[in-house]
């Protein structure tokens, strides 16, 4: 084993626990609906728009995008 390797359960365990968290903050893309655009700069785009949670409940949001470069 090299110094400073991971042991593969360890490493497994690390992604999936990474996975968790990030399932955690990902939404469904179909719950928000982008309205207009709020700002405009160099790396993207400010969208103001809506977000409806489960019951069906709409919330105003401000949603960044990234550009692609």
């Amino acid at each position: 084993r090299r110094p400073n390797s991971v042991p593969a359960a360890v490493a497994e365990d690390r992604a999936r626990d990474l996975q968790q968290r990030i399932a955690e903050l990902t939404i469904q893309r179909c719950r928000v609906r982008l309205r207009s655009v709020a700002m405009e700069g160099t790396f993207g785009r400010v969208y103001r728009g809506t977000y409806a949670d489960e019951d069906g409940r709409e919330q105003e949001v401000l949603v960044k995008t990234v550009a692609e470069h």
